[in-house]
C-alpha cells in the first residue's frame, strides 16, 4: 500500500505517454491519475504515433522512453518537439541510467529524467510530484558526478539567489527544457536579449558555465520554480 502523496490538480493537464510497453504505459497512467484529478492522458507506442499526436494536439507534458521497439529513439521525438517549437515539457523515462545518456537528453531539451529502475511505486510518485511541483528531477548518479557544481555557499535556499521577476521567469523556462527561441516567444523578447542578457546573467548568478550545468545544479539544490502563470 502506497502512502498518499498530495495531488496537484492544476499542474497536470494534457499528457502524452510514449512507451512501447502497454503494461508500463498503464502503470504510468495509474500513477499520474493518483496525483491529478484532471489529467487528460494520451498514449503512443511508437515514434510515428507520438508525432501524430503532437502535431494535432497541444500537450503540456510528454513522458518519453528513450528506446522504442520500432527502431526509433526518444531522442528523435525530443528533436521533433524542439524543432517544431512546441511548448511541451519533456520528461524522459528509461532503463538507461548512464550519466552520458542523461546529460545528452537534458542538452537536447528534456526537463527531467526518471530511470525505470528507480525503485518502488512511491519513489516513482515522488519523482513525478517533484517534477510537477516545479523542481527538476535527475538521477542521483548525475548529481553525484557533478558535485563540483556545488560550492560551500550553496544551502538549497532561494534567499542566496537574488533574481529579478523576469530572471526567475527565464530560469523557469530553462528548467522546462525550452530553447531560447521558445522563451523569447513566450516572453515577447528577442532571442538575442534572452541569450545575451537573461541567460548569461542567470548562469553567472548560479556560478555555472552552461545551461545543462544550471539544470543539474537546480536539481541538486532541490529548488522549486514557480510557473509565471501562477
Amino acid at each position: 500500500m502506497v502512502n498518499a502523496i498530495a495531488p496537484f490538480p492544476d499542474l497536470m493537464k494534457r499528457i502524452l505517454i510514449v512507451d512501447d510497453h502497454a503494461i508500463f504505459r498503464l502503470g504510468l497512467r495509474t500513477a499520474i491519475n493518483s496525483l491529478s484529478t484532471n489529467a487528460e492522458i494520451f498514449e503512443a507506442d511508437s515514434l510515428g504515433t507520438a508525432i501524430s499526436h503532437l502535431d494535432s494536439t497541444s500537450f503540456d507534458v510528454a513522458i518519453v522512453d528513450i528506446n522504442l521497439s520500432d527502431g526509433a529513439t526518444g531522442a528523435s521525438l525530443i528533436a521533433h518537439i524542439r524543432k517544431m517549437d512546441y511548448l511541451t515539457k519533456i520528461i524522459v523515462i528509461s532503463g538507461d541510467d548512464t550519466p552520458e545518456t542523461i546529460i545528452r537528453c537534458i542538452e537536447d531539451g528534456a526537463a527531467g529524467y526518471i530511470t525505470k529502475g528507480i525503485g518502488d511505486e512511491r519513489t516513482l510518485l515522488t519523482a513525478f510530484h517533484c517534477i510537477f511541483s516545479g523542481a527538476v528531477y535527475l538521477p542521483s548518479s548525475v548529481i553525484q558526478e557533478h558535485q563540483n557544481l556545488l560550492s560551500s555557499n550553496d544551502n538549497g535556499g532561494n534567499k542566496k539567489y537574488k533574481l529579478t521577476r523576469r530572471q526567475r521567469e527565464v530560469l523557469y523556462y530553462i528548467c522546462q527544457g525550452l530553447p531560447n527561441k521558445s522563451i523569447a516567444r513566450k516572453m515577447n523578447l528577442s532571442e538575442n536579449t534572452v541569450r545575451k542578457t537573461y541567460v548569461s546573467d542567470i548562469l553567472a548568478i548560479f556560478e555555472v558555465a552552461r545551461r545543462t550545468e544550471l539544470i543539474i545544479k537546480i536539481s541538486a539544490l532541490g529548488l522549486k520554480l514557480t510557473s509565471p502563470s501562477t
